[in-house]
C-alpha cells in the first residue's frame, strides 16, 4: 500500500521520513492513518540499507500566528497593557503585540536545508540494482527528531517533478 524511507541527517539526530503511497492510492486515504503511534512504528521498524532515491525538488514555507494558540494555552497577559515583562527590560510599557512561527524547508538535488535541519538526499547512479523510492507521485513527508521521537516539520507534495538522474542536472561519473 505505501513505502517508508528514514533518511537521518548529519549527526543522526534529526531525519526526513518519506511515506509514498502506491501510484493508485489517493495521498487522502492515508491522511487519516498518519499519526504519532505509526511514525515511531515505522520508524521503529525501518532496516539500514543502501537505497535508490528520486525525490522532486520542493520548497515549502510557513507562517503560523501562534498569538491564539498560546492564549488558548492560557497565556493571556504578555498579550495586554497589563503585562509585567521587567525581568526582561526595565519599565512596564513592554508587552507582546505578535508571536509567529515561520518554518521553511527546500529539497534540491544538492540535498536538503532549511529551518528544521540540514542533510543530504542519497541519489546513486551505479549498475548495482538497490531498491528504489520513486517519488513521481503525491507523497508525505515528517521531519523528526530521532532521539525524542518529536515531530518538527510535516507536509505533503501534491505535484512532484522528479528530476532526471540522466538529465543536465547530474555530470556523468
Amino acid at each position: 500500500m505505501y513505502q517508508v524511507l528514514e533518511m537521518p541527517y548529519e549527526g543522526e539526530d534529526l531525519s526526513m521520513m518519506i511515506v509514498l503511497p502506491r501510484q493508485e492510492v489517493p495521498l487522502s486515504s492515508l491522511e487519516p492513518i498518519i499519526k504519532v503511534p505509526l511514525l515511531e512504528e515505522w520508524a521503529n521498524n525501518v532496516k539500514l540499507q543502501k537505497v535508490e532515491v528520486y525525490l522532486p525538488r520542493f520548497k515549502m514555507e510557513q507562517k503560523i500566528d501562534l498569538r491564539k494558540t498560546l492564549q488558548e494555552l492560557g497565556i493571556k497577559s504578555v498579550f495586554s497593557t497589563e503585562a509585567d515583562l521587567s525581568s526582561m527590560i526595565a519599565g512596564k510599557d513592554l508587552y507582546i503585540g505578535k508571536a509567529v512561527q515561520k518554518a521553511y524547508l527546500e529539497v534540491t538535488e544538492e540535498g536538503l536545508e532549511g529551518a528544521v535541519g540540514s542533510g543530504l538526499v542519497a541519489l546513486t547512479r551505479t549498475l548495482v540494482l538497490y531498491p528504489q523510492v520513486m517519488a513521481d507521485h503525491p507523497f508525505f513527508f515528517v521531519i523528526r527528531d530521532r532521539r525524542t521521537g518529536s515531530i518538527l516539520f510535516m507536509g505533503r507534495v501534491m505535484t512532484p517533478d522528479v528530476i532526471d538522474a540522466t538529465g543536465p542536472d547530474f555530470d556523468s561519473l
